[in-house]
């Protein structure tokens, strides 16, 4: 796959001092002139990923207003807005994935999501743990099954507002970002099922003599 490293390698530095606040959120006037009235650190993050106005690029901030804190409420508003955005093709699947689809995918989350989002898709590093909003455990079905493949792909591509979680879109093509996609699905842990066991009935007891 013929990726633009130098650009890519570029990007996710930006991404981890974008992440940790050393840069651009809380870090620099030109943020923090954009952050709410006296925000709090979540809102100077928020602010960096928020939903802008038009080609000015200015925060919309009536929008960041409606992004709750808490973690289960934000997704399930994100879900919300996603399917209002998609309409009918929200719950359309993708084309379904090459065996050089997840090569790509592959190469890309080593070089760009594995920062954050752990190997194994798990968000259990270093880095992640000073993020103000910890990124999900991605190997969990239930929060696999949680968005559409083409939610995820408008996510992937434009980013979580309010969170670190940033696009893409300006790096990768679609193609890479279908890729992506359709690696995270290989990152889901399978859900053994224990086979729940009938309890052997008891024979009956004959009564003894002195019962009858």
């Amino acid at each position: 796959m013929n990726l633009p490293r130098p650009d890519l390698r570029r990007t996710w530095i930006l991404s981890v001092l974008l992440a940790l606040g050393t840069a651009g959120c809380g870090g620099t006037d030109a943020f923090r002139s954009e952050s709410l009235d006296g925000g709090d650190a979540r809102n100077e993050i928020a602010a960096c990923n928020a939903p802008r106005n038009g080609s000015r690029g200015e925060v919309n901030h009536e929008l960041l207003l409606e992004i709750p804190e808490d973690h289960g409420e934000r997704r399930q508003w994100l879900r919300d807005r996603l399917k209002k955005q998609l309409g009918d093709h929200y719950d359309i699947p993708l084309p379904k994935a090459t065996e050089e689809d997840l090569r790509k995918g592959a190469e890309i989350w080593s070089l760009l999501c594995l920062g954050c989002h752990g190997e194994g898709g798990r968000g259990r590093r270093a880095l992640s743990q000073m993020l103000p909003v910890q990124p999900g455990d991605l190997t969990d079905p239930a929060r696999h099954a949680f968005f559409s493949e083409r939610a995820k792909l408008r996510i992937v591509a434009e980013g979580s507002p309010g969170t670190p979680m940033f696009g893409w879109k300006e790096v990768l093509t679609e193609e890479y970002v279908r890729a992506v996609v359709a690696y995270l699905s290989t990152l889901v842990r399978s859900e053994l099922v224990t086979p729940v066991r009938e309890k052997p009935k008891e024979a009956p007891v004959e009564p003894m003599e002195g019962d009858r």
